[in-house]
């Protein structure tokens, strides 16, 4: 599914675009999931900025910085899950 050049991208630029991992109902699916997880999220009062610190920007630009973030998704649904242990994302990431 990945070529040689497809990993020297990665290598070189810490991303790789595959297409066609996912068919339209698994990503609708995973597009519901993060709707639900984004609303559990607001119900639950679980509001926090996950933008990162430091000098790289001035201090009054920083602050309008908003970052929402959620990690481990596959815990929060099955959805992704799933995906993690999709047949075509595992063929992805074969050494």
């Amino acid at each position: 599914m990945i070529s040689q050049e497809d990993v020297e991208f990665y290598n070189e630029n810490g991303y790789l675009l595959v297409k066609a991992v996912f068919d339209h109902q698994e990503i609708e699916a995973m597009r519901t999931a993060i709707d639900s997880i984004i609303q559990r999220a607001v119900e639950a009062n679980m509001d926090r900025n996950s933008r990162w610190g430091g000098d790289h920007m001035p201090e009054a630009e920083l602050k309008k910085v908003v970052l929402k973030g959620y990690h481990d998704v596959q815990y929060h649904d099955s959805a992704f899950t799933s995906a993690a242990v999709h047949p075509n994302m595992r063929r992805c990431c074969r050494g």
